[in-house]
Parts: structure tokens; sequence; C-alpha cells
């Protein structure tokens, strides 16, 4: 259930600190941390490194590698997992602690699932992008091998220092350790090939290991800024709440000196909503990734929250706004199908709902909060059927809650391209359902829009950049169909049943129901 604090005096105070306090504040958190974070990830490159063996490498090298990154991938999910977990948190709870000692109280508890779900959605990311840019770096050699007709002894031994880099940095250090080779034979005429092959290899090894110091490092001090940030937000976000501070705007702060870079130097002073994003270039790698800095690694910016209203509770300013759900019973979907019944007994209530009458759609769910806003006053609130409306958002819920789109994102993978080439080869068919009756039925139209990224939509969908943001495509398509699922909706079964990639997706999809919901 929502607990809403009671009323309390709220002294006079400063509306925000200056930009020089909160950049101050978190360089003195990064640098008394990140060091000995930095120290662990190169460890872990390292002990990475040194545990597989040249004969290993050898074996991988004929089979393209993909079953020893795969165990790589493992190994960084269960040491990150346990390590950088409690070291996210505790990030979060620095970054709010000025808040908390400012208001008074708690406004980060660790055990709220908004909190527990960034941690989660962030470990996930890393491991994979780890992940993957250790197979980038790695077919990369396996291509530069392939072109100069290397042997897997050759590959095996280029690959080596290569573990745990980037694409940019096994290119280099590939490069690096050929010009050694080729610098040896040529100053030693009577050296051996495979002696100078050996020599080259050490100078690589050791060439890696200061690209894997510098690599930890912008991976601490990057991820520490983005938990420290996301942890002062979500405080703010808290406080709010509880009418201990008005609305706010975020303000993007830069340190101002010759060293900040021309994308954080066009962001200084932006000024923009609390629930917005800032407009950084690049792709936004999580949900809310752009809500706050960093804008890119190392970045070190700050936002500066200031107030542009007085608290909505408590004092002589307090307004009272509807806090639950029974005070919009009346805006709430009522006759539904049995499946849909279900799915709102266990998730229509105050627990996972907020009334939310600042957001600027009609619902939403919001990653931040792990609950869904709504705004029944919001003008196109009518436009939508009320079933499907919030059968889509509590979806939406059950997937952030418990890591759906990860856990099944292979298979969701090879259902979108899939089904995206089946429907583009009979574009004109499809197309006309779309112009139809079935293209006005949220689910299926949005569905659609999901797998052709809009190039075969109804009369509901999202703009075209949506779709370019890390996940979103994901994140609708599997709500959809979920959807369609727990409305009943025996049209939107007929359309997909009629799509092989799309019936064997859904066939996995509610084999997979019963991990996360009794519906």
């Amino acid at each position: 259930m929502l607990i809403f604090s009671p009323a309390r005096t709220v002294y006079k105070r400063k509306s925000s600190e200056s930009a020089e306090e909160i950049l101050r504040r978190l360089d003195d958190f990064l640098n008394a941390e990140s060091p000995q974070l930095a120290t662990w990830l190169y460890s872990v490159f390292q002990d990475q490194q040194a545990a597989v063996t040249y004969k290993e490498l050898r074996e991988a090298a004929m089979n393209g590698y993909e079953e020893q990154i795969l165990q790589w991938q493992d190994d960084y999910a269960r040491l990150i997992n346990e390590r950088l977990a409690p070291i996210y948190l505790a990030a979060m709870k620095a970054g709010a602690k000025a808040w908390e000692e400012k208001l008074g109280g708690v406004l980060l508890d660790d055990s709220d699932r908004a909190v527990q779900n960034w941690i989660r959605d962030r470990t996930a990311e890393l491991v994979t992008s780890i992940g993957e840019e250790t197979r980038a770096a790695i077919k990369t050699i396996l291509w530069k091998g392939q072109q100069e007709n290397w042997t897997a002894a050759q590959i095996a031994r280029h690959i080596r220092p290569c573990i745990g880099l980037t694409k940019s940095d096994a290119v280099a250090n590939a490069r690096y350790q050929q010009s050694i080779y080729d610098s040896l034979l040529k100053a030693h005429p009577r050296m051996t090939e495979a002696s100078a092959a050996k020599k080259a290899q050490e100078a690589a090894l050791k060439y890696a290991a200061r690209q894997h110091r510098a690599r930890a490092d912008m991976i601490a001090n990057t991820e520490l800024a983005f938990a420290y940030n996301r942890g002062e937000n979500m405080s703010i976000r808290s406080a709010m709440r509880e009418g201990l501070m008005g609305a706010c705007v975020k303000v993007w702060r830069t340190a101002g000196s010759e060293r900040v870079c021309p994308k954080c130097g066009a962001l200084n002073g932006k000024s923009i909503g609390f629930d917005e994003s800032f407009d950084i270039d690049g792709r936004e790698m999580f949900p809310g990734m752009h809500e706050t800095p960093p804008a890119h690694p190392r970045c070190r910016c700050v936002v500066q929250y200031k107030e542009t209203a007085a608290p909505a509770r408590g004092g002589s300013s307090q307004v009272e706004l509807p806090q639950k759900l029974g005070d919009i019973d009346d805006y709430l979907p009522k006759e539904v199908n049995p499946r849909a019944q279900k799915l709102f007994q266990q998730y229509l209530n105050d627990e996972n709902f907020v009334v939310d009458d600042t957001l600027q759609m009609p619902m939403a769910y919001n990653p931040n909060t792990g609950k869904i806003h709504v705004n029944p006053r919001e003008p196109t609130y009518s436009i939508y059927d009320r079933e499907e409306m919030y059968a889509h958002e509590i979806a939406h819920l059950i997937d952030g809650h418990n890591g759906l789109t990860f856990a099944m994102a292979q298979s969701i993978d090879a259902a979108l391209t899939d089904s995206c080439e089946y429907i583009l080869a009979n574009r004109k068919e499809y197309q006309a359902l779309m112009d139809g009756a079935d293209g006005r039925v949220m689910s299926i139209s949005d569905m659609f829009a999901a797998i052709t990224t809009n190039e075969v939509v109804g009369m509901f969908g999202h703009e075209a950049a949506y779709w370019e943001i890390f996940g979103r495509r994901e994140f609708e398509f599997i709500a959809n169909m979920m959807t369609i699922y727990y409305t009943g909706l025996r049209r939107g079964e007929e359309i997909i049943n009629g799509i092989p990639a799309l019936k064997k997706f859904y066939r996995e999809l509610k084999e997979q129901y019963g991990l996360y919901s009794n519906a």
C-alpha cells in the first residue's frame, strides 16, 4: 500500500544549493570511492585473462569463441551481482545523503522496489555491455586473422591480451603486438619467429594491463556517477511525494572549466521538467538513462534541483490531491473478461498504482518508482479502452519487476526479426488490416508498430524516435502480447497464430506466465 507521511512543518530554507557545492560533493565521492572499485575491476579483467590457457584459446579459435564468451559473461554476471550491487546501493545512498540531512528523515530506502529495480537493471545492463564489447573485440581479431591468414595459435596469441577490452582497444593492442613482432624480426635477423612472437605477446600483455587499468577506471567513475545521480534523483522524488519539497525542475550543471566537453558544455544551464530527459546524443541504453548525468564515460556533471512551487502537503500551502485508487473509482475499468479480472484483483491496488495529476499522459509505468502512474483527468484518458490500457501498463509493471524481457531476450529478438520479415513480405495484406478495424485496437496496432518500427501500423503506436531507444521495442512488443492474452482478445490471437514466429513466441510467453503472475 502507498504510505503518505503526515503533514509536517517545512522550515524555511534555500530553494536550491549552489552548483559548485553539488559538484564538489560528487567529486569528493568519486575521488574517495572510484579507486577501490577500479582496482577490483582491473583484477577481474586480469583474472579472466590468466584463467584461460593457450590450449583452450586455440580450441576456441576453431569454434568462433562463442562458448568461451558465454562462460566469461556468466563469470562477469556472478562477480558483478555479488560485488557491484551493494556498491551501487552505497553510491545511491551517498547521492541522497545531503537531502536527507537537509530535510530530515530517510528519503531513499534500500528496500524500496524502485531502488532494487534500478540496481537489478543496471547490473544486468553492465553484464550485457561487457559481454557484447568482449564479443565485438574478439570478432575483430578473428576477422583480422582471417584476412591475414593467421593460424589458430597466432589468433590465440592475439586474443589473450584482448580479453576484457573494447573493440577499439583490441584493435590497438593487435596493431601494437604486430608492430613489435615485425620490429624484432627486422632488428634481429637471426631471431626465430617463435621467439619474436613470444616477446611481442609479452609486450602486448603489458600494454593490455595499462588498457585494463584505464578501462576499469572509466567504468568505476561512470557507474558510480550513474548510481550517485540516480540516488539523489530518487530522494528528491520521495521528498516531493511526502510534501517536503514542491515541484522541481532539473538544471544541468558542469564544472565550467576548460576540460568540459562540448556535449556537456551545450547542456550546462539547461532546465527541464523533473520527469523529462535531457537531450543527450547517443542511444539510451536503459530506460531513464538520460534523466540524469552522466552524459558519457567519465562525465562528472550534476543536476541542480530547483523548486518551482511550494510543497503540496504541509504548512499553509497544503493541497489535497487524490491519494488512492478508491478516489478515482469512477475512472477504473469495470466489466472485464475473467483473465483481466484476475489480473486486476492481483495488481490494481495502491501498492502498484500512483494517482498523479502532474502526469502529461493518461497512464505510464515508471521504472524509477516501480509503479504505474495514472492521471484520469488527462484529456486523452477517455480515448483508450480502459481494460486494455490498464492491462498494458500492468504488463510493463510485471516485466519491470521480474525482468521478463531480459529473461526472454533471445526469443524476443528471434520473434521480432522473423515476424518483421514475414509481415513486410506481406506488407499489402497487413497494412490493409491496420487500415481497418484491427488498426483501431491499441494492442494490435502497437504490436505491429513495435515489430516493424512503424513501417506497418494502425491508429496506435509510438514516434519513430521512440523505437531507437535501447529496449523500448522489446518492452512494447512483449507488453502488447501480454495485453492480448490478459484481455482475451480473440482477434489478436488469430493474427498472432497466422504469423509463425509470433505463434511460437506467444506459446513460449504463456508458458512463462506462471513465473510472474497468477493470472
